[in-house]
């Protein structure tokens, strides 16, 4: 099916909060499990078989918030919009109290467990028009990890996006900031590799198509090193094939739209989440429209049910909870 619109919907929730301390960032816990009673038998089963408690919470609190905007718009929209799905970064770390020992990390084994059950939800038949990004896994792992090379003990911060049954891609992000509550790059033997992960092999994967519309994704501090609109660049100079980005999905922790740094042709969209308390945390428009004039959306309250719980947030850095669900728009191909 060729898609010639696309409805925005963008998840609110806090993912980094910020506690009386200075520059005392806060990980969210994942409250308790939601009911899962009237869901269906298949998607029970495959947040049931996500093995980290933590990590299966948060899922199913998910999976929930997606039937919700399902519902929202089910009726109103045909196979002809795409339904662009967007949490924030950090929406799967594990909590740790604070000082208590551990890391807000979840093991190479939780990560493949939830990475299957991520994979699984979005291919289920009522998410064929759906483009899902579900924010990044924070994971840690001593040795090799898939066709990642061995550094020795390694975080990374992934987002996982379903192109379809058989293809999905996995993105790292380039390097940590002091927000992602894991130790810097620098501090070795702690690291996450930014040498590598500034390779052209590895960022060419932020730029992706989803059943015919080109797309392309940044993990927070990515966007202020310009890593999207350089490799667009890089591309454009190598394979002159390369399509022009209509879509430029910025996942985020505090990060704002810098607008030089939007990569999409000038009819394109930028559509951004943020789970950390800085102005606007659910954000759609154009490159070319002034940050003032941002395209408005309906607003859902989320049930007290589905939201996550307050870990003693400095005023201001713990915001409302809701879908921000966007009316279709034309996509510029």
């Amino acid at each position: 099916m060729a898609y010639t619109h696309f409805r925005y919907v963008g998840y609110q929730v806090p993912t980094v909060g910020l506690g009386p301390g200075a520059e005392n960032y806060l990980k969210i816990p994942p409250g308790n499990m939601p009911d899962l009673t009237g869901i269906s038998q298949e998607a029970a089963g495959i947040i049931n078989n996500v093995t980290n408690a933590d990590a299966r919470c948060r899922l199913a609190r998910m999976y929930l918030v997606l039937m919700q905007a399902y519902q929202a718009i089910q009726t109103s929209d045909n196979n002809g919009t795409l339904k662009v799905f967007l949490a924030p970064e950090f929406y799967f770390r594990p909590y740790v109290e604070p000082g208590a020992q551990g890391l807000p990390a979840y093991s190479y084994e939780d990560y493949q467990s939830l990475k299957t059950g991520l994979i699984s939800l979005k291919n289920l038949p009522l998410f064929n028009d759906w483009l899902i990004i579900p924010g990044t896994i924070v994971w840690q792992n001593t040795g090799p990890a898939g066709k990642r090379p061995f550094t020795g003990s390694v975080f990374y911060n992934t987002v996982v996006c379903s192109l379809s049954d058989n293809e999905h891609i996995v993105n790292e992000k380039t390097e940590a900031s002091e927000v992602d509550g894991i130790p810097a790059a620098s501090n070795a033997p702690f690291t996450v590799n930014p040498a590598y992960y500034s390779t052209w092999r590895k960022q060419r994967k932020h730029i992706f198509n989803f059943m015919g519309i080109n797309c392309g994704i940044e993990i927070c501090l990515e966007h202020s090193l310009g890593i999207l609109k350089n490799q667009y660049g890089f591309f454009r100079r190598w394979f002159y094939s390369t399509p022009p980005i209509s879509l430029h999905l910025l996942i985020a922790g505090g990060m704002n739209i810098i607008n030089p740094l939007i990569a999409t042709i000038p009819e394109g969209y930028i559509l951004r989440t943020d789970g950390m308390k800085r102005g606007t945390q659910v954000e759609l428009r154009n490159k070319n429209v002034p940050a003032a004039n941002i395209i408005a959306s309906t607003i859902a309250g989320i049930p007290a049910s589905l939201q996550l719980p307050d870990p003693g947030c400095r005023p201001g850095y713990f915001f409302a909870q809701e879908l921000h669900i966007y009316n279709p728009l034309p996509l510029a191909q």
